[in-house]
């Protein structure tokens, strides 16, 4: 396929690893958050993986990427569509044994604010639109939307004002991956960030051809870190 794909386009096609995405990820969601000196940490959920990373200003100092995202654990634990008490625990505690070797490096007390991308958003504006916040999301807030899930029992019954129709069949997956992240990594509450990948990549690109390679600066800002350990 990549063959056919160089051939067709004219252009040399580079495959991300999981720790480049998440690079990419929190350059371009600092680029679109407001300017902060604070320590961030930036959660991506995806369909098949959520990327966590910390950093300062424009660059990241430290990323991972775990194998859970909204489709593949909505697949794993609700593919009949059904929604109970017992199968969104099983799902958590799945998330929770995933990330689990995560909390040394983005446990509480390693960031001083936290913002997530993608499935986050379906959360966010379900807050909005039942008046819970200006869009954060707190952990309060999770467990009004596993109650209300519970109340469905089945995919086919969510009612969310602010959620699209897409959303409804990988909400369920969504939510248990995001219940894991807040209680793994004690987060008492998150805001929507835009931006992410192509942002990242976009600007990632901009500095290559301007001698300002960004890959380079978060090699040396590791190795740094590196240096100043005891």
């Amino acid at each position: 396929f990549l063959k056919k794909a160089e051939a067709a386009l004219g252009y040399k096609i580079d495959i991300l690893s999981g720790h480049e995405e998440a690079r990419l990820v929190f350059k371009g969601c600092a680029r679109t958050l407001p300017p902060s000196e604070k320590r961030r940490l930036i959660v991506d959920i995806g369909g098949a993986s959520t990327e966590l990373i910390i950093g300062e200003g424009l660059e990241a100092e430290r990323c991972e990427s775990f194998r859970i995202g909204c489709v593949n654990t909505s697949i794993r634990f609700f593919q009949d569509g059904r929604i109970t008490a017992k199968s969104i625990e099983r799902a958590v505690l799945a998330c929770q044994a995933e990330l689990e070797e995560s909390i040394t490096r983005f446990g509480a007390g390693n960031y001083e604010e936290a913002s997530v991308r993608r499935h986050f958003g379906a959360m966010s504006d379900i807050a909005r639109a039942s008046g819970w916040s200006d869009g954060t999301v707190t952990l309060e807030h999770l467990e009004r939307i596993r109650k209300q899930l519970l109340e469905a029992k089945d995919v086919k019954n969510i009612r969310f004002d602010g959620l699209k129709e897409d959303r409804k069949e990988v909400i369920a997956g969504g939510l248990a991956v995001l219940l894991a992240v807040y209680k793994t990594l004690g987060i008492e509450t998150m805001r929507p960030a835009s931006g992410a990948l192509r942002v990242g990549l976009l600007y990632d690109l901009l500095g290559r051809v301007s001698d300002k390679d960004t890959r380079d600066i978060t090699v040396e800002k590791h190795d740094e870190r590196r240096s100043d350990r005891p």
